[in-house]
């Protein structure tokens, strides 16, 4: 099979399309593997220089892999490498499954680069940590996706401003790929060049010598200081800071730049760090000012941009595995998983949130969202005492790893990663909420895992939010939709750096509500409805369910609690339809206010009208608030399990169609969803978004229904 180097995103192969074509570089060939044996999953090793083919990629055979692993050819040295493995379920261990070696792969060049990056931070390598990073990471096609897009190597099929809340975007499927990426990033023939040339010496691309400064020595404060003080200073500041020291100091205007200034500008914090451990490989003393003026010249060039792209995905992996290094240990009891099947289970009634979660049941692929590697519990105490939440920082997203539970006698509760540098005590504000009972959490979920976390106590008072969840789908984990019921044990799933799952039971068996309600069951955006709004829909059994990973997307008219709904004047429709093709897409459904609610005349479900698209379908409704015209009843048509659209009725008897196609629907395969509240008041619309074949927008709906009496 095909796969990219885990770090730049280049193929590693000998050819990419098809034997007949040129082979790629000989660096592209060169590889090594942290790799492990069937489910060895603690005993990852790291393999010598590995060689690629066509489809095929091969590394040495070394004793620890035993003796029932495939060679190349019998007696070869050789043997069979899995890269990028993604399904572990029974199936894939035999037969014409893939080969018992498996693991991830690196350029050789990649890997050096990568290695030297962790050496001048002080960090050595750890394998193991390595592999277990690399497989908590989804296989997208030939490649681990991190997150991002490799600098341009890679695509995805949208773009980010085209997703909907709890989407992530794939990579799009080529074999194709630039010049830049064919360039080994760690022998770059430029920089010989510059070596073995003079012509930079004079180059003057920053005159950093500058004119002598006019101001009198006595009034200089730098004037007092040894040379060797002066020398530190000018290696610990940037180049154009120097610039301007010596344009204003007599002092420095008159000191000649040691050379270890011109070295500093290659090591961490200088401008060239990401290309100084290529250069220092071709570099002798006394010819650092020399390279410094030739980089200036280049650096805009394809190859140094290359070493560039490549060294900020090593930075971005160390920063990983360092995160990976300070937490060190998984706390908590071990809870029988997948991975851990020896481990004791946990049976009890657990309410469990997470995000697009691999399950592991069935044939399931890890080619999105994520997996749960290690499955942990503690018990609570009778009382707790502070709660501290431990973080990680992922591609500039935070993601909670850990909790810290002290109890009243001082001793600890740790689950999962702490991190004493990166972990905060949520603030209860003039409450003493922290020092009782839990009752729940809030989260805040994308695709990947938990990204905030804040605190519900038995008493019901919440505390502020650790890590991040504005933007981000919400969940309330509760036992109870009718009642605060305190939390007796909890459980979670951890990759090797953040919590993806989290689970919590009461203290004794039936302690979960069976009444739980939609509010406190589901995902939603931007959060749950408020407690005394009840969700309706989608209703009708033939309707597929929704994904538990993707939220509902709600708007609720007048405001956030709905008080307001007497002032909606206006609903506005939107879509794009290909009508030949059949294809629809409703992207979505604007309520305007006659005056501004919550800041805004306006709540949207989905997005704002882009009046850019093409084939725009634009359909509305205007009511008359002074005569008390509200909606009634909405239904939803749905014609081989796609939304075409949906009608609303209002008190005053009339009817509004938002349907693009209403020729098109068949009266066999179409389906009505109503919704009719006999007690209450609707007072807003919810809906999941996506993507689906050719087709994005809203796939379903349901709507907001608010049972106090006042309102109806």
């Amino acid at each position: 099979m095909f796969a990219d180097c885990l770090i730049c995103g280049a193929p590693v192969a000998k050819f990419i399309d098809g034997r007949s074509s040129p082979p790629l570089p000989e660096w592209m060939r060169c590889f090594r593997a942290v790799y492990s044996t069937l489910d060895e999953w603690d005993s990852a090793s790291l393999s010598g220089v590995g060689e690629a083919e066509y489809y095929s990629h091969h590394i040495p055979y070394e004793a620890s892999m035993g003796t029932g692993v495939a060679r190349r050819d019998p007696g070869s040295p050789m043997v069979w490498l899995d890269p990028l493995r993604f399904s572990f379920s029974k199936s894939c261990r035999r037969g014409y499954g893939p080969p018992p070696v498996w693991g991830f792969i690196f350029h050789c060049s990649c890997w050096d680069l990568f290695s030297a990056n962790c050496l001048s931070h002080g960090l050595t390598v750890d394998i193991q940590d390595l592999f277990h990073v690399c497989r908590s990471q989804p296989i997208s096609i030939s490649a681990i996706d991190w997150g991002h897009k490799y600098g341009s190597i890679c695509d995805r099929e949208r773009e980010q401003g085209t997703l909907y809340v709890g989407e992530e975007a794939p990579f799009l499927l080529t074999q194709q790929i630039c010049d830049m990426g064919k360039l080994d990033p760690f022998d770059i023939p430029t920089f010989k060049e510059i070596f073995h040339s003079q012509r930079n010496q004079d180059a003057g691309i920053l005159d950093l010598q500058s004119r002598p400064s006019e101001q009198p020595a006595k009034l200089d404060s730098f004037s007092s200081l040894p040379r060797e003080i002066l020398s530190q200073i000018v290696c610990m500041v940037g180049s154009m800071d120097v610039l301007n020291l010596r344009l204003a100091s007599r002092t420095y205007s008159s000191m000649p730049l040691p050379d270890r200034f011109w070295r500093s500008r290659f090591e961490l914090g200088g401008e060239f760090e990401d290309v100084g451990e290529v250069a220092f490989r071709v570099m002798s003393p006394g010819s650092w000012k020399s390279m410094y003026n030739g980089m200036r010249l280049i650096e805009s060039s394809p190859e140094i941009g290359n070493l560039k792209r490549v060294w900020k995905h090593t930075n971005q992996l160390r920063g990983l595995l360092q995160q990976r290094e300070q937490a060190g240990y998984c706390h908590g009891t071990t809870v029988r998983s997948f991975f851990e099947p020896d481990a004791q289970a946990m049976d009890m009634d657990w309410v469990t949130a997470s995000g697009n979660l691999l399950e592991h049941k069935g044939q399931g692929a890890f080619k999105e969202g994520s997996m749960a590697l290690w499955c942990r519990a503690v018990t609570m105490p009778a009382t707790c005492g502070a709660v501290s939440i431990s973080y990680a920082t992922i591609l500039e997203k935070t993601y909670i790893s850990g909790i810290k539970i002290d109890r009243i006698n001082k001793e600890q509760i740790k689950l999962g990663f702490i991190h004493p540098e990166q972990e905060a005590i949520p603030d209860w504000g003039n409450d003493k909420g922290g020092q009782e009972k839990l009752a729940g959490f809030h989260l805040a979920i994308d695709a990947r895992g938990i990204r905030g976390i804040r605190i519900l106590s038995a008493s019901g008072s919440l505390s502020a939010w650790v890590g991040d969840y504005r933007g981000i789908a919400r969940r309330n984990l509760v036992l109870s939709s009718s009642e605060l019921v305190a939390i007796g044990h909890i459980k979670a799933g951890f990759d090797a750096l953040k919590l993806v799952s989290l689970s919590i039971a009461g203290s004794e068996v039936g302690a979960t509500s069976s009444q739980m309600t939609g509010r406190d069951t589901q995902l939603w955006y931007p959060e749950p409805p408020r407690l005394g709004l009840q969700a309706l829909g989608p209703l009708h059994p033939d309707l597929p369910p929704k994904p538990n990973h993707i939220p509902w997307s709600r708007a609720i008219f007048g405001g956030q609690n709905g008080d307001f709904t007497g002032g909606l004047v206006e609903i506005v429709f939107w879509a794009t339809a290909i009508r030949f093709e059949g294809i629809l897409c409703i992207h979505g459904v604007e309520f305007r206010f006659n005056s501004f609610v919550d800041g805004s005349d306006s709540v949207v479900l989905g997005k704002r009208f882009d009046p850019d698209a093409e084939n725009i379908y634009v359909s509305s409704l205007t009511l008359d608030p002074t005569a008390g015209e509200r909606i009634i009843q909405i239904e939803a048509a749905y014609d081989i399990d796609v939304l075409q659209g949906f009608t609303i009725e209002t008190n005053l008897g009339r009817r509004k169609e938002f349907i693009p196609f209403p020729n098109h629907l068949d009266p066999v395969t179409t389906v009505w969803d109503v919704f009719q509240p006999s007690n209450g008041t609707i007072v807003g619309m919810f809906g999941a978004f996506g993507a689906w074949g050719r087709r994005s927008g809203l796939r379903s709906i349901g709507v907001i229904v608010d049972e106090d009496p006042r309102s109806s």
